[in-house]
């Protein structure tokens, strides 16, 4: 099958190269396999599965929805509130 590997591939990007690379790897993800390390929550709105990790001990697993539920950081990071 078909794997990308990406690791925080927007890090050192302005607003509108992040953009750019953000457009880009929707179409670039699309049938494939993809494993994405990210602090950007822009890019974690493509994923069908995250896995929260916190000092090599999962945190969180599954979908979006149910992972902002369980974990704090992410839920305050798509939503702002604590």
């Amino acid at each position: 099958g078909r794997l990308v590997l990406l690791d925080e591939p927007t890090s050192a990007l302005d607003a509108s190269n992040e953009q750019a690379i953000t457009d880009a790897l929707a179409v670039l993800c699309q049938n494939r396999t993809t494993i994405l390390t990210t602090h950007r929550p822009e890019l974690l709105k493509f994923a069908q599965r995250i896995i929260v990790l916190d000092h090599g001990e999962i945190e969180a697993d599954g979908p979006i929805e149910k992972v902002t539920q369980e974990n704090d950081y992410l839920r305050r990071m798509f939503t702002g509130t604590a």
